[in-house]
């Protein structure tokens, strides 16, 4: 029953993370699929034996609203002029943690609500270009599933 997600089919977990080459990085496989994001991470963070890779970090600044993930070198010289480091870019479903960037909670965030419109503040810039960069992960695991057929079609 661990194994069954919540529409009853049988899941797994999957913590991965990409370059912006579409390369896998680290990847750790055998979670149930019921069990959250955050809950894995920590776990996975906490056990040196699996050798969870750490982006270095610059300056130690904490976000209060800060994978499926992704390293992205911050430098927003043209807006902050400031550089944070390396981060890794997260859905929601992840802790706030350092090193770990999520965006800003009920805040404009997929492009979609962004045609035709401009970003208005700093937190849906935030939002807008987090999305636009966490989209790596999303076409490394297409890529993934167009090579190997068998990966959608499975029970």
């Amino acid at each position: 029953m661990r194994y069954r997600g919540r529409k009853g089919i049988p899941t797994v977990n999957v913590l991965a993370v990409c370059d912006f080459n579409l390369q896998f990085t680290y990847v750790l496989t055998g979670w149930e699929g019921s069990a959250h994001d955050a809950r894995i991470l920590g776990s996975t963070m906490n056990n040196p034996r699996l050798q969870f890779p750490m982006p270095p970090l610059g300056n130690s600044l904490h976000f209060s609203s800060i994978f499926s993930s992704l390293i992205y070198d911050i430098h927003f010289s043209n807006i902050f002029n400031l550089h944070l480091g390396k981060y890794y870019l997260a859905d929601k479903g992840y802790p706030d943690r350092r090193g770990i960037l999520t965006p800003y909670s009920k805040i404009r965030y997929h492009q979609s609500e962004f045609r035709g419109a401009v970003p208005r503040g700093y937190k849906e810039i935030f939002n807008r270009s987090h999305s636009s960069l966490r989209s790596c992960i999303e076409r490394a695991f297409g890529v993934l599933k167009a090579r190997w057929k068998i990966l959608p079609a499975m029970p």
